[in-house]
């Protein structure tokens, strides 16, 4: 391996760093030994047949005997040098649309003359990507760290009512000794989702690791930094509730979450795609599917089919997570909001698309503070509570209750609410329920809005709702949010007349009342 003088000492940190299951490129990175020497070190260990725990209770001299002053490499020691160093390239490039092992075969072939034949090549593939699998466990010590981290793929429903597809996010977390693996759909990355995945996970485990590792993710992160990173008060408190440690990888460095980061493209194989042909209406219903598809793959063996997943984590690891505590974790969000004049709060947190809930009209124009978490949305004023609702997820739609309510209004509402409007408008078409739905932006409560949405609803009664359906989309043409308006159209079948291009050139339709310049002459 050279004429030059051997460092033993170094040698030895070589070899220490890889039997503590340090890469080859993060070996090279520390003692300054090129990848291509260290690769020649783990080949002759190969050949000789020792562990590197073996090799490294030997002295000096035997070392330098195995390592240093055997006979030069053979054809094969070569071959199987040369197929590592183009490995790295093949496991990129497999992964490029369009891009085969035979095409592979080729370029190998044109850079290694001698190298494997194709049968041979495919074989060592195989043989490499069984080795990534096995060494994913072991990464740290039982019971020492889980990893998270969310596929880029997302997996998603159909909403029964609306028809609308959703998104949802698969959360991956995975115990860094064991490998033992948790997959939840999430509704989204919001704070609130991730922090109820991650208590689910501990749930699941039946114990709670040191440290969690998360992604420089925005619903775990405030500030990323390589040494003390600013993590949002929600993850704070559920690692203080569960007495772990919090770390975060490294912006751009996903060796730092190995196994999570290998455990992503096996879900892809093992839970996505024996679901890909199914079609879901919540994502509980995927939950339902996964579960079994997560306990074949923690049950699955090894390559060297003796132990699995969940072998490991039962032996080794699970008697080494703290208890749980005797309480699990609620997820509370928190957020200060004014009352505004139609007696509701709008709650809109870290991507939640909306909703109003109502409070005692007593409180317009005060600050209040709203608790909620997925299910209860409760509101405080001055620390009494004054107001608690379900937790709703329909976008621009109000929750109200009729003793929050003035009199004068109940006796308007009649038993009616902004919900009951808005439904009506559906049913007539989108046009007609955007219309509404501007129409109460101005105040969901005011007794004028309310008759203007009843007066709009009723001229189903005398045109059809085809007609007020081309009326409403007219008027949102022009801008002009009025019952007069919709009434005006219908009576003139203007609704008829084609839309003009540029709404700034056209006029509004006529109106009775407008008196004209020849009234003042």
């Amino acid at each position: 391996m050279g004429n030059k003088p051997i460092n033993m000492q170094k040698f030895r940190q070589v070899l220490t760093l890889l039997n503590q299951r340090y890469s080859k490129r993060e070996t090279a990175s520390i003692t300054g030994v090129h990848r291509s020497i260290i690769d020649k070190y783990i080949l002759r260990l190969q050949f000789s047949g020792l562990e590197l725990s073996q090799a490294l209770l030997m002295d000096d001299e035997e070392l330098r005997e195995l390592f240093f002053d055997s006979p030069q490499l053979t054809v094969e020691e070569k071959r199987r040098i040369d197929f590592d160093f183009f490995y790295e390239y093949v496991h990129k490039e497999l992964n490029r649309v369009g891009v085969t092992r035979q095409l592979l075969h080729k370029e190998y072939l044109e850079k290694y003359p001698s190298g494997y034949r194709y049968s041979q090549f495919c074989e060592r593939i195989l043989q490499r990507t069984k080795q990534e699998d096995v060494s994913m466990v072991h990464s740290c010590a039982p019971g020492e760290l889980m990893q998270v981290d969310f596929a880029g793929k997302k997996m998603s429903w159909i909403d029964s009512d609306t028809g609308e597809i959703i998104q949802g996010e698969t959360l991956i977390i995975t115990l860094g000794y064991s490998g033992l693996t948790y997959v939840e759909v999430l509704r989204s990355q919001r704070q609130e989702d991730f922090v109820e995945g991650i208590r689910n996970s501990l749930i699941y485990f039946g114990g709670v690791p040191g440290s969690l590792r998360v992604d420089n993710l925005k619903s775990g992160v405030i500030k990323s930094d390589r040494y003390e990173p600013v993590f949002n008060n929600l993850l704070t408190e559920l690692a203080n509730h569960y007495g772990m440690s919090l770390q975060a990888a490294r912006p751009y460095k996903p060796k730092d979450k190995p196994l999570v980061e290998r455990h992503v493209q096996i879900v892809y194989q093992r839970i996505y795609a024996p679901l890909r042909n199914k079609t879901f209406h919540s994502a509980r219903k995927i939950n339902q599917e996964i579960e079994p598809l997560q306990k074949e793959h923690n049950n699955r063996p090894y390559q060297d089919g003796k132990r699995s997943r969940r072998i490991i984590f039962e032996q080794d690891e699970k008697n080494v997570l703290k208890p749980l505590p005797e309480h699990h974790f609620e997820v509370k969000m928190r957020k200060k909001v004014k009352v505004q004049k139609n007696y509701h709060v709008w709650l809109s947190y870290d991507g939640d698309p909306g909703h109003y809930y109502s409070v005692p009209y007593q409180y317009v124009t005060k600050t209040v503070q709203v608790i909620f978490d997925k299910n209860v949305v409760e509101i405080f004023h001055e620390y009494k509570r004054i107001a608690i609702h379900p937790r709703s997820q329909r976008t621009g739609r109000y929750s109200t209750l009729k003793l929050h309510m003035p009199e004068n209004h109940q006796a308007v509402a009649n038993g009616m609410d902004p919900e009951q409007l808005i439904a009506r408008a559906q049913a007539i078409g989108p046009q007609t329920e955007s219309f509404i739905k501007q129409l109460l932006e101005r105040g969901a409560f005011c007794q004028q809005n309310f008759k203007s949405c009843q007066g709009v609803l009723a001229l189903v009664k005398k045109y059809t709702a085809i007609r007020v359906e081309q009326a409403a989309e007219r008027a949102l043409h022009y801008k002009t949010i009025q019952y007069t308006i919709i009434k005006n159209i219908l009576d003139r079948n203007l609704d008829q007349a084609p839309l003009q291009p540029d709404p700034q050139q056209t006029s509004l339709p006529f109106n009775d009342q407008a008196r004209g310049a020849s009234y003042y002459k």
